[in-house]
């Protein structure tokens, strides 16, 4: 494509050509260990961590700064007592064979 700019009567200036490509959209592939529900979130005192139909993972959970304050395997249910964790913001990981899965935990 090119087009012709005029400026008062001065001779057209004609701009660069330029080709445009469509492409398909990327996608990316569904995780098979993302079914997994917690609850309560916000929690207070214990933790509900039950998977969709996944096999066994590793339940891990961080604090802001990066440091691990739980570490547990898991094969259908979970429940974790949080009465120790201070008031914050908190990150639980699922690893399973098929990958990871971070989502946010809120401690009241």
């Amino acid at each position: 494509n090119s087009a012709n700019i005029y400026f008062d009567f001065n001779p057209a200036i004609t701009t660069n050509t330029f080709i445009t490509e469509f492409v398909p959209m990327l996608a990316a592939p569904a995780f098979a260990n993302a079914g997994f529900m917690m609850y309560p979130n916000p929690a207070k005192d214990v933790l509900h961590i039950t998977l969709n139909g996944a096999d066994a993972v590793l339940v891990t959970i961080y604090d802001i700064s990066g440091k691990t304050l739980y570490t547990s395997a898991i094969s259908a249910n979970l429940d974790v007592n949080t009465s120790a964790f201070a008031s914050g913001t908190y990150f639980v990981e699922i690893n399973g064979q098929n990958g990871k899965t971070v989502k946010k935990l809120f401690i009241q």
